[in-house]
């Protein structure tokens, strides 16, 4: 009697999780002038992570200002997107998870 193996495939999907870690800014009137950002990505066990930094030119007369304490997070991540190319920024992250080694996990019995 020999033993039976039947093939099984894995398909694992790339998760990316973006996040707001801190902003900057001005005293005078709250204008965020910049956000540290951090991307990561997850596929499996493997985990690779981006951080960055955006930039905003703000001004606190415009009718679209808005007040530090209505922020939210998705408004903030929505500046970061529109001040960069962000398929790229995740292309390029996902391309770097995927050149990780990659190793096998488990045990032969």
């Amino acid at each position: 009697m020999g033993l039976r193996f039947s093939n099984r495939v894995l398909i694992n999907i790339m998760n990316l999780t973006w996040k707001i870690n801190s902003l900057k800014s001005k005293p005078d009137d709250g204008a965020v002038i910049e956000a540290s950002w951090q991307l990561t990505a997850v596929e499996g066990e493997a985990v690779k992570t981006q951080y960055g930094k955006s930039a905003f030119q703000v001004n606190s007369s415009d009718p679209s200002f808005i007040p530090y304490s209505d922020l939210t997070e998705e408004k903030v991540l929505q500046w970061v997107w529109d001040s960069m190319d962000k398929d790229e920024v995740e292309s390029d992250l996902g391309n770097k998870l995927n050149r990780q080694p990659k190793y096998n996990i488990g045990k032969p019995f």
